[in-house]
């Protein structure tokens, strides 16, 4: 019996070392660094990934050959192995590992997520969910003090905030309130679950209104739409659980309702004043660009996170009208069109499979498992759905989505392993460890294999944290009120970052131009080509050459890459108006006179065709 107790022990530690450090991520960020969310929850994201990569090599003889769990294990693999294919395609294969600036969603990040949910398919065990509630209250209660704080003026940092005050831990009120409404779900359904003692219940049903109030201060419709989901869900199991004809009575309002819903953020029905906000039209042109860049690139896509390298050449020229002609986005808002678009069908269908593949087993699970095991899956299901729901709507954010791959990876693990009710329950852990074969070998073999990986994830995050850093530290040299008396330490600074290796690309493009304000042009523009070689569909690279190079008199080179630019931005007239100018200033009126033209065919009621009609004149 001991034996069996200590192997139990042994073969949970990895799910619950998961949901302990998942719970860290949504909570930790770093004020110090450039980017202060992102890059440090994807650097503990990459090391701990590394830690229980090593516990499944060690057990691989226990789940390689477990038939029930070859699905979720080949989908996760041909999933990986396609975006990896894609990765090594992508024109810029910083932003295609690692990411795009404060997004991070490039092929090693899913590579990390994909570990986590086959190790939550793995592990996971019935007997470890009072883990997770407990560990859901404690961040639910952290992240909702925090965002209370915010709403109420009372945050400890300064944030240089565009948004509501309202950030969480996430970065960006959508993020928070999608956080927060995943931890209120299943605050939400602890409220059922007898097993769990009074004061607990208490303790959840009051986060929940706390959780609650924030999700509404921070003025995110996503979290209220995607919580009541989750709500839903688990009145509708509620109901079941007390008649058939309830349940499905219940199901059916359930179904009824969100239709109405989607209708009324599409601006349709009688939800229309309820639900509709403006963004919801904005998402329409994401969308839609999205789709045209994955029928142009089918295969492969555009590149791993390249969305917002390639936006401004797919966008409506409503858009650009609009909400301007500078606006863009770096992604689609819809996590499915996202993958499709920047990495092909197979990844797209891939990652619709491994949804699907979840949403069947948990519906499989709770019309199995009775009494109030029910109601502790249901809250993890329903939860799930939370997050699913919002991916319809919303971009990938690594303290979000890592809940929604980890709780899916565990309704996976209990579509085989829950037992039917409490009494089966009590003998289901022995034979499970029995059929495990776990044996003193390789637990004593896992700290090695994990202190291999996760020292070289290590050395590997150092790099991108040096990358972080500096550019924070070089901006104290800056004087952006007077930037040419900016310390000497500045430029030394900035050399640094220039020949940095594993640096976002955009933090050397900052430098080069603060570089350029400094005096330092020549600098700056040396820079400034390297950076158009490396990335020459940066739209940011090339209207910063052009006008550095318009500064310092260059206009030829101005009008090459401003024509460069026409190519991935058509709807600029911004740029025709600056290009007509440089044609003008080297005397070649014909193409001046062809720049006003195309800037009155689809912009005649702007600012620039009025300056177009009175300046590009011979």
């Amino acid at each position: 019996m001991k034996r069996s107790n200590s192997a139990s022990a042994a073969m949970q530690k990895p799910i619950i070392l998961a949901i302990y450090i998942a719970s860290f991520v949504t909570l930790y960020f770093n004020p110090s660094l450039q980017d202060p969310f992102n890059s440090p929850k994807q650097g503990i994201l990459l090391i701990s990934s590394a830690w229980l990569l090593g516990h499944l090599i060690v057990d691989r003889k226990s789940w390689g050959k477990n038939r029930e769990i070859s699905g979720i294990k080949k989908l996760l693999f041909m999933f990986i192995l396609f975006l990896l294919i894609s990765a090594v395609v992508t024109d810029v294969k910083y932003v295609a590992f690692i990411g795009d600036t404060q997004r991070k969603l490039g092929f090693l990040t899913y590579l990390c997520l994909a570990i986590y949910m086959f190790v939550a398919v793995v592990y996971t065990r019935i007997n470890i969910l009072h883990k997770l509630y407990v560990a859901n209250f404690v961040v639910g209660l952290m992240l909702g003090t925090y965002a209370l704080m915010q709403n109420y003026g009372k945050d400890f940092v300064e944030w240089n905030n565009p948004y509501n005050k309202i950030l969480g831990t996430l970065g960006n009120p959508n993020f928070a309130s999608a956080s927060m409404a995943i931890i209120a779900c299943l605050c939400f359904a602890s409220l059922f679950v007898k097993e769990f003692n009074f004061l607990f219940r208490l303790a959840n049903s009051l986060l929940l209104i706390l959780l609650m109030f924030d999700v509404y201060s921070s003025d995110s419709l996503q979290g209220l739409v995607a919580f009541s989901v989750g709500a839903g869900a688990i009145i509708v199991v509620q109901l079941k659980n007390k008649s058939s004809s309830l349940g499905w009575t219940g199901l059916i309002l359930f179904i009824l309702s969100g239709i109405l819903a989607i209708l009324g953020m599409l601006q349709i029905g009688p939800l229309t004043d309820l639900l509709y906000k403006g963004s919801v039209t904005v998402r329409g042109y994401y969308w839609r660009a999205g789709f045209e860049m994955f029928q142009n690139n089918p295969l492969f896509g555009i590149g791993v996170d390249r969305y917002g390298a390639n936006f401004k050449e797919y966008r409506n020229v409503n858009y650009a009208l609009t909400y301007g002609f500078d606006i863009s986005s770096s992604n689609a808002h819809n996590i499915f069109i996202q993958l499709f678009a920047t990495s092909g069908l197979f990844v797209g269908l891939l990652y619709v499979l491994i949804n699907i593949y979840v949403l069947v087993c948990g519906i499989r699970t709770i019309l199995k498992i009775r009494s109030d095991l029910r109601f502790i899956f249901t809250g993890l299901f329903s939860a799930w759905l939370v997050y699913l729901a919002q991916t319809f709507i919303s971009i990938d954010n690594i303290g979000v989505t890592l809940w929604g791959w980890l709780l899916g990876g565990a309704i996976i693990a209990l579509s085989i392993n829950a037992p039917i009710n409490i009494e089966s329950q009590k003998n289901s852990s022995t034979t499970d460890i029995n059929n495990r074969n776990l044996n003193s070998k390789s637990v004593s073999l896992q700290p090695i294999f994990s202190g291999v990986f996760t020292l070289t994830a290590i050395v590997f995050v150092s790099y991108l944290y040096r990358g972080e850093v500096i550019p924070m530290q070089t901006i104290g040299f800056y004087n952006s009120t007077n930037p040419t008396e900016s310390s000497p330490k500045h430029f030394e600074m900035s050399q640094k970052i220039f020949d940095m290796i594993l640096i976002d690309p955009n933090y050397k493009f900052g430098a080069a131009k603060q570089v350029a304000m400094t005096g330092k042009k020549d600098e700056a523009l040396s820079e400034l080509k390297l950076l158009n070689k490396y990335d020459p569909r940066s739209l940011d690279y090339l209207l910063a050459l052009s006008a550095l190079s318009e500064n310092m008199g260059d206009y030829r080179y101005s009008i090459l890459k401003r024509n460069e630019i026409t190519k991935l931005d058509p709807w600029n007239a911004k740029n025709y108006l600056e290009l007509g100018r440089d044609y003008k200033l080297i005397g070649e009126f014909t193409e001046m006179e062809r720049c006003k033209k195309i800037i009155l065919e689809f912009a005649a009621n702007t600012p620039e065709a009025s300056i177009a009609l009175t300046e590009l004149v011979s």
